[in-house]
């Protein structure tokens, strides 16, 4: 990929202030994980619910929904077929 800055960023080089800004939240919340525990468990139900849903999304990785077409279904068809095993006779 060619920019029009010759002295720029390489391409594929992260951001040097990106990295350090990365850093300092990832020192932060290793600092303050005890009393963020502590305010979520003071949390009402409700705010716990949107508290998860707003972070999910930073700790979790984003899921593609699958397209189910049903001719391609028909194609991966599995058939189970149940055959009793023979009774045997009884001795009278």
């Amino acid at each position: 990929m060619t920019t029009n800055n010759p002295n720029g960023r390489p391409a594929g080089k992260p951001n040097k202030t990106t990295k350090e800004v990365k850093e300092i939240l990832k020192d932060f919340v290793n600092y303050a994980i005890d009393d963020m525990k502590t305010l979520y468990d003071d949390l009402g139900n409700r705010d716990k619910v949107t508290l998860l849903t707003r972070i999910l999304p930073f700790v979790l990785p984003k899921v593609e929904t699958a397209d189910n077409d049903d001719d391609q279904l028909k194609d991966n068809r599995i058939d189970i077929f149940y055959h009793p095993s023979p009774q045997k006779a009884k001795q009278v």
